[in-house]
């Protein structure tokens, strides 16, 4: 996520003071219904389709999306797909009016949404 430390460097920290990873304190707990849709988003976020002079970000690649639901045999392809894809649209959004990944992880990955408004449930 955008203000977590990078997980080797924070595995680094840990061990040079014989301490724990505490991995849940950066990466809060997942639905188990949306882990799917999380792997994929994060394994293709970066494959974007972009236009104009100035680089605008216009939308997701969807053949990204295909390719690694194939490739990490995710099951139902369909709901991952939707999933996905509205979490590009939060995430677009929120980098286009400078909101905080914070609310997202609030919003979605702590139950503060009504399970139909979950990841488009």
């Amino acid at each position: 996520m955008a203000n977590k430390p990078d997980c080797g460097v924070c595995r680094e920290i840990a061990e040079m003071g014989n301490r724990e990873v505490l991995c849940h304190e950066c990466i809060p707990p997942l639905l188990e219904e949306n882990e799917d849709a999380i792997k994929i988003y994060f394994i293709v976020q970066s494959q974007v389709i972009v236009g104009g002079m100035g680089g605008t970000v216009i939308d997701i690649n969807q053949l990204a999306i295909h390719e690694a639901m194939r490739l990490y045999k995710v099951e139902n392809k369909v709901k991952c797909f939707e999933k996905v894809r509205t979490l590009n649209r939060h995430f677009q959004q929120e980098r286009e009016t400078g909101g905080s990944v914070d609310d997202f992880k609030e919003e979605y990955f702590h139950g503060k949404k009504k399970p139909k408004e979950r990841l488009g449930k």
